[in-house]
């Protein structure tokens, strides 16, 4: 483009590429178009990190990175002595119980029949409440283990709470774990975040809600629509920057964490 007379000339070449386009003048609204970069990383509401409360031995795996994982299902198995203890002591709670309940059955016929005294009967049933009240505080113990009484002494199993794919594998088979220690990472890959650096002073035109269209470096032949869930209510002092939450449809697992992303081509950013 060049000015001459007072009008800013230029060449066709240049508006077709420039994709200069002309409208009557009116009042509008005028919408900033930002231009960042941003990285993928999991969604934080869909990813569970698997380890044991307590200590024990990794003495199976059943999932391994890349598998599907359902909700509920096993995904691996610990030896731990401590869990075994724990389920022994519910079972002689439960056989105290069941004397103390045989006793209270007794004592309390007897006493109907007038052969025993009824303090003998009340004897029987306070015994009964003491052994019941023990063996409900010994399966609570193992709950808090993260146990079950039913099944194989001693042995651990791992669920995942959710379904997904294990993304990690922190552990191997073998090794002893301890209760700060993850065994996997289970992931739900429908859906994934890309963390935008918005600088501060373009912070105020970015809102909860605005769409936000992106494109992989590596990728640009297709767009990737997504929606500002969160914006930062704290600015880096370092940056001078705030980061931005995008929520992104992920169906398709184009989209992995760790990916860098940035804002397509004569596309509105944020609207």
């Amino acid at each position: 483009p060049w000015l001459e007379g007072g009008v800013i000339r230029y060449p066709a070449p240049f508006a077709a590429r420039e994709k200069i386009t002309f409208a009557p003048a009116e009042d509008s609204e005028l919408t900033p178009n930002l231009y960042v970069t941003g990285e993928g990383t999991l969604d934080a509401r869909l990813v569970s990190a698997l380890g044991a409360r307590i200590e024990g031995r990794l003495r199976m795996l059943h999932k391994f990175e890349g598998e599907e994982v359902t909700a509920g299902e096993v995904v691996a198995e610990l030896e731990s002595v401590e869990l075994g203890r724990a389920q022994a002591e519910v079972l002689k709670a439960r056989a105290h119980e069941d004397v103390a309940r045989a006793d209270a059955e007794r004592e309390r016929k007897l006493a109907d029949a007038k052969v025993s005294a009824e303090r003998d009967a009340q004897y029987a049933e306070a015994a009964l409440k003491a052994a019941t009240a023990e063996r409900i505080a010994t399966e609570k113990a193992v709950e808090a283990l993260g146990g079950t009484v039913s099944g194989e002494l001693g042995v651990l199993k791992l669920r995942s709470p959710i379904a997904g794919h294990v993304v990690e594998l922190k552990s191997r088979r073998g090794e002893t774990v301890s209760p700060t220690d993850t065994v996997m990472v289970v992931a739900d890959l429908s859906k994934v975040w890309v963390e935008l650096t918005v600088f501060e002073r373009d912070v105020p035109g970015v809102r909860e809600g605005d769409q936000v269209d992106l494109k992989l470096p590596a990728d640009k032949g297709h767009t990737f629509t997504g929606t500002v869930q969160h914006v930062s209510d704290v600015i880096d002092p370092e940056t001078r920057s705030a980061h931005v939450r995008v929520e992104m449809d992920n169906t398709e697992r184009r989209l992995r964490a760790g990916l860098s992303l940035e804002c397509a081509d004569d596309v509105k950013a944020f609207g």
